[in-house]
């Protein structure tokens, strides 16, 4: 009952600022046809059925995501069960971190004949998605699912009955594919060492946990995704104030920081909700970036369980929109965070800041000064904030690995068809090189830890125009594992189908499961 209590609390977006805020005004910016389309479909709703219905059907994703997780964790302890007298564990597959990408992989090898293992450094599989509470940018359609796993169980459609699909339901839908590929997962299990050795003539990588696991690895799999919580600020002096807020944000997840990211934000919010905590937030916030994240940020803010100050002041650095109709069209017709970000243009509580940060300071009073300088104009702008929610991005586990294992900066493209987009030569991953002797090591790079694998040219023909989305890395990464294991390739049909699907109970998903792995077993 305590989290169906907290989804009522994130589901009702009726705040004060939302509720007071004339939503009908948006036909003013865009056209009253296309309202109607954006307000059926957008996620947020004041109407208490809809909310009912949206909360439930999440409620229903929890109690999958639990019972998958049970499994999981079983067969995380029988393979430490089965291996526990072995000083090194041999493996022809280590997949790191317990993802879209490594689930996506798992799949074809868990029809392979190859000994495959998931590493996870937290205690979930897509934590990512299950430890926050926000909708997910990729559209689940009638006719198109932007989230199938080739060879996987079910889409978001079985979970939601809107076009946007809740956080936790993308969670469980991830969770559900780790688990029917058979391919076992360890959970807070940390590599603190990769070294590269020759055996018998072949290149193998050792691998030494923090818990005190060894493996002896033919293949490494990175699909760790954008990396760890990170800033591109760069000033010295915020960015070891940073680093101690995310340290004090770790001790205290509960407790507001004076500088936080859009994750540590969304978690400690969720875990107020829980506790049917109210979050109320100073005069004057600094959100800083102008990607997907600020946006959920800024999405987020209007949720009943958010109290903003009367004189809300929002200093969006990165933001190049004068008003509403500016960042309207730069969205060239639509964008999921339309509902979110128009009431506080409408309030003229957004602050504009192009350019990126470039020095920073405490004040006495607590209060943080910045200014930010615009690359093309030179132009600087001086400002203050009470809060920081930093939203420029991650580091990556890329340049570590390299390190470790002595590979170069370059990396090979692995190239193959991708029959979905009727591509006969796409970038499917990449392949880490030595840097001595330029040899390709059996290091490959899935989805966003490889960057960006989709063209411009290939995206402008796809429906989803994220790079990184799901929809345009799972197929590849599913594709590139089959041409490497030399496996036939699971029928992948871009996500079309005939029609949508019904939702189905959480009893009927998990019977469908056990099917499923009864099957494959």
């Amino acid at each position: 009952m305590k989290y169906i209590q907290f989804l009522f609390i994130f589901f009702n977006s009726s705040s004060a600022l939302y509720a007071n805020s004339d939503i009908s005004c948006l036909s003013h910016y865009v056209g009253r046809n296309q309202l109607i389309y954006h307000i059926k479909n957008l996620p947020f709703s004041s109407d208490s059925r809809v909310i009912k219905k949206q909360a439930f059907e999440v409620s229903e994703s929890m109690k999958v995501s639990d019972w998958v997780m049970t499994e999981l964790r079983k067969k995380s302890f029988d393979f430490l069960n089965e291996n526990s007298k072995k000083e090194i564990i041999d493996l022809d597959f280590l997949c790191l971190g317990a993802g879209p990408q490594c689930a996506a992989a798992s799949l074809v090898l868990g029809h392979s004949k190859f000994s495959s293992l998931v590493v996870e450094r937290s205690d979930y599989v897509a934590k990512t998605f299950a430890e926050k509470d926000f909708y997910i940018n990729s559209s689940e359609l009638d006719q198109l699912s932007m989230h199938q796993f080739p060879g996987g169980l079910g889409d978001l459609a079985d979970y939601t009955s809107f076009e946007f699909a809740h956080s936790q339901q993308l969670a469980t839908h991830i969770q559900v594919q780790q688990l029917i590929s058979k391919v076992p997962v360890l959970f807070n299990t940390e590599v603190v060492e990769i070294k590269k050795v020759e055996d018998r003539e072949a290149i193998k990588f050792l691998f030494k946990t923090k818990n005190g696991l060894r493996f002896r690895v033919k293949n490494i799999l990175v699909g760790s995704g954008l990396g760890d919580i990170a800033t591109k600020v760069s000033d010295p002096n915020y960015r070891d104030f940073f680093s101690s807020q995310y340290e004090l944000h770790i001790k205290q997840p509960k407790q507001l920081q004076l500088v936080m990211t859009t994750d540590t934000f969304l978690v400690t919010k969720k875990l107020m909700d829980c506790e049917s905590r109210v979050m109320t937030l100073p005069r004057r916030i600094a959100v800083i970036g102008d990607g997907d994240g600020s946006k959920i940020v800024l999405e987020s803010l209007l949720t009943k369980s958010v109290v903003l100050h009367p004189e809300t002041e929002i200093i969006w650095v990165g933001n190049e929109y004068k008003d509403f109709s500016d960042f309207y069209r730069s969205t060239k017709g639509f964008t999921r965070y339309l509902q979110g970000i128009f009431p506080f243009y409408e309030k003229r509580m957004i602050t504009g800041v192009k350019g990126y940060i470039q020095s920073w300071k405490k004040n006495s009073d607590g209060s943080f000064s910045m200014t930010a300088e615009d690359v093309v104009t030179k132009k600087v702008s001086d400002f203050t904030s009470d809060m920081i929610i930093d939203s420029t991005g991650y580091v990556s586990f890329v340049p570590t690995l390299k390190q470790w294992i002595g590979a170069s900066q370059t990396l090979k493209d692995e190239v193959g068809e991708l029959n979905e987009l009727d591509l006969k030569s796409t970038v499917l991953a990449r392949r880490m090189v030595d840097s001595v002797t330029s040899k390709e090591l059996n290091v490959y790079l899935l989805g966003a830890s490889a960057g960006n694998l989709a063209s411009r040219a290939e995206l402008m023909n796809s429906p989803n125009k994220n790079p990184v989305s799901i929809f345009n890395t799972v197929p590849r990464t599913s594709s590139f594992l089959s041409y490497l294991t030399q496996t036939s390739k699971f029928p992948s049909y871009r996500g079309k189908k005939s029609s949508r699907q019904k939702v189905i109970s959480s009893y009927e998903m998990i019977e469908r499961i056990k099917l499923k792995l009864a099957e494959v077993n």
